[in-house]
């Protein structure tokens, strides 16, 4: 059934940090785009989301009905990526496409021309793929609403290896990270409030959610060299 026409409403309500409706992840790579699917599904639990790997299938989606977000990736198949042309005529193409809905583009070769770029189009964030962690769109969506537009550029890389156990929860293999990359010098409970603060929950949640991951990892008997 043709999903009846998005109004500014929509935009308004997704803009300003509330669930949308339905969401399109235009990325090439299988891996990364369901890892941006299930970061929405993890922000957004009422959201339904779909998925496509390419131009062609992304604006066959978007033509049989509106979407209230797109997460973009400029650089898909059939289209040169090292070409900042090539690359804003896949975000125009789908921006034009779905002129009502919130378009943020996430991509692997960030450069900050290109933001000026893809802005003009009618983007309303920009973020670098390094910087998508848990948590990274919902609080994307929060930064448009109250400035109107979100950048995340890269970040130097991480000395700390990454570390992982699958029995920990999304919430708590987050503030786990959170805390293990941040200054040693920072206090915890400083660092529970910017966490709480980024992702919109309370900083008591967050302390929570690290006490827990501690105790299954020492439940575990993980190596402590590395949280």
């Amino acid at each position: 059934m043709h999903r009846p026409t998005a109004n500014a409403g929509n935009l308004a309500r997704v803009s300003t940090g509330e669930s949308p409706d339905l969401a399109l992840v235009i990325e090439d790579h299988h891996l990364m785009r369901l890892a941006l699917i299930e970061e929405i599904k993890a922000s957004m639990p009422e959201c339904i989301v779909l998925g496509a790997g390419d131009l062609e299938t992304a604006l066959k989606l978007l033509s049989a009905q509106d979407y209230d977000l797109l997460l973009i990736d400029p650089g898909l198949p059939g289209y040169d990526t090292s070409s900042a042309k090539e690359r804003l005529a896949v975000v125009k193409a789908l921006i034009q496409t779905s002129p009502k809905a919130l378009h943020i583009v996430i991509s692997g070769a960030f450069a900050m021309d290109d933001w000026q770029l893809y802005q003009g189009a009618g983007a309303r964030g920009y973020l670098a793929k390094t910087r998508v962690v848990p948590g990274s769109i919902a609080a994307a969506i929060r930064a448009i609403q109250a400035d109107g537009s979100c950048i995340l550029p890269p970040e130097h890389s991480s000395n700390l290896p990454d570390f992982h156990y699958a029995r920990l929860t999304q919430r708590e293999q987050e503030a786990l990270d959170w805390v293990r990359q941040k200054s040693k010098t920072t206090r915890s409970d400083a660092l529970f409030e910017e966490l709480a603060e980024k992702n919109g929950i309370d900083a008591s949640s967050v302390q929570k959610f690290y006490k827990r991951a501690r105790a299954k990892l020492r439940k575990r008997s993980a190596p402590k060299d590395y949280w």
